[in-house]
């Protein structure tokens, strides 16, 4: 079973705060036990501390950021320093790595979301003036939290879940199902996002078009600009059956792959 493990090349943990400590912990334990999803090779930790990244793949140079915890999956991630979030991941995309452990250290998930993943529907600022912190100057900062639980699932890919580790062959099958949304333009992305998420809502393989039809009330509050809702919905079903998302039943029928 994955733990963290505490062989860590540090020369005295009593001289370390414990969330310092964890963040080492973790980041070893990743760099050491997880491949990098686009091309498979080994990962390594960035030397200096940046703001965001803290790793990056040896051989393609794709950059990673690790948030770690305690229980069970968020439902929002908390992140600090907005304005430097949104430029990095403007400058220099990265994807995000999740990893949850139990009481005795045990990993119980191990997740990565894409870059591509991040579009203001999931971004939210917190009010900084209810963070408590010691240090005034940790409050000018502008806080803010990743909405976890709107991220689809199918942009969710598991190394381990519910403490299995996933074999290297479903791993890679689950993140090229979704790779092609990284060539997706910023406003085509979005109405994706939003179907995948009507999708999942069934809770279904099989579906209609008219399920999907359902949702249009919902999908016009998230899109008011948008006047003909459901030849969007086609659209977009019809784009997730050409990159093989979904597949084609017969008319008005769609099962997902």
């Amino acid at each position: 079973m994955p733990y963290l493990s505490q062989n860590h090349p540090i020369a005295d943990w009593k001289k370390v705060w414990w969330t310092q400590a964890i963040k080492m912990l973790t980041e070893y334990w990743t760099a050491n036990n997880i491949f990098c999803p686009v091309c498979w090779s080994a990962l390594l930790q960035h030397e200096i501390d940046k703001p965001v990244n803290d790793l990056f793949c040896r051989d393609c140079k794709e950059d990673f950021e690790l948030k770690s915890s305690k229980g069970k999956l968020w439902k929002t991630i908390p992140w600090w320093a907005y304005d430097v979030m949104i430029r990095e991941m403007i400058d220099n995309p990265m994807h995000l790595f999740v990893l949850k452990y139990a009481e005795d250290y045990t990993i119980t998930n191990f997740l990565v979301v894409p870059k591509y993943f991040f579009i203001p529907e999931i971004i939210q600022k917190r009010n900084t003036s209810k963070v408590k912190q010691k240090n005034w100057s940790i409050r000018l900062w502008t806080w803010w939290n990743i909405l976890f639980d709107k991220i689809p699932n199918s942009w969710k890919i598991h190394y381990i879940q519910d403490w299995r580790y996933k074999t290297r062959t479903e791993i890679l099958n689950e993140w090229n199902k979704i790779r092609f949304l990284e060539k997706e333009k910023q406003e085509s992305k979005w109405w994706i996002f939003d179907v995948m998420k009507c999708i999942e809502r069934l809770d279904k393989k099989e579906f209609l078009l008219q399920d999907i039809y359902d949702f249009e009330n919902d999908l016009n509050l998230l899109h008011p600009e948008n006047n003909n809702i459901k030849a969007k919905i086609r659209q977009q079903l019809q784009l997730l059956r050409d990159k093989n998302y979904l597949e084609f039943l017969e008319r008005g029928k769609y099962r997902i792959l």
